[in-house]
């Protein structure tokens, strides 16, 4: 009975790890690394290419503010549909005014949730307020969703900051790459 050539295994194992060279992607877009090897680039499919975008809010109650709000903020975490999301716009001209979204990415309408959540930020002559929606009380509705754009509106009723102010919202936002 013949016994394995330890050195011929040693020999393939190291020519196969070299022609790989720790880096390579086997066709679905993921790279293959050794251990402590860190990635180059974003993997595909990982995130979205939304890197720029623009909201509106309309804020009514205790507090009246109206606002455009021109810039997405990076990092932009966005996956299409059916993924996630953490996307926040900010007013980089005029303040503090601010709309952030966090959840599962979807098309349609949905209400706010533990897992879907809306945050809106004002300047008001009382100072900064902001409104936090993870109850239903707002409702979002996605009109695109895809690699490179994400659009849509939202609705609030009776939201309330931890100051008391309750107020009632709505708006638009828009994220592209």
């Amino acid at each position: 009975m013949r016994r394995p050539r330890p050195a011929l295994a040693v020999v393939v194992l190291a020519l196969a790890l070299a022609a790989c060279n720790g880096n390579t992607s086997h066709g679905n877009g993921l790279q293959v690394l050794s251990p402590g090897q860190l990635p180059t680039g974003r993997p595909a499919g990982a995130t979205g290419n939304v890197d720029r975008g623009n909201a509106t809010v309309m804020v009514t109650g205790d507090v009246d503010v109206s606002s455009s709000i021109d810039q997405l903020q990076g990092p932009a975490v966005y996956s299409a549909a059916p993924g996630g999301m953490a996307l926040e716009w900010n007013d980089v001209q005029h303040g503090p005014d601010a709309l952030a979204l966090s959840g599962p990415t979807f098309k349609g309408t949905r209400s706010t949730s533990a897992a879907l959540r809306l945050q809106i930020t004002v300047g008001a002559p009382v100072g900064t307020l902001t409104f936090d929606s993870q109850a239903g009380e707002c409702r979002i509705t996605v009109t695109k969703s895809d690699a490179h754009t994400f659009d849509g509106s939202f609705a609030c009723s009776a939201l309330q900051d931890i100051g008391g102010h309750t107020v009632d919202a709505n708006g638009t936002f828009t994220a592209s790459g």
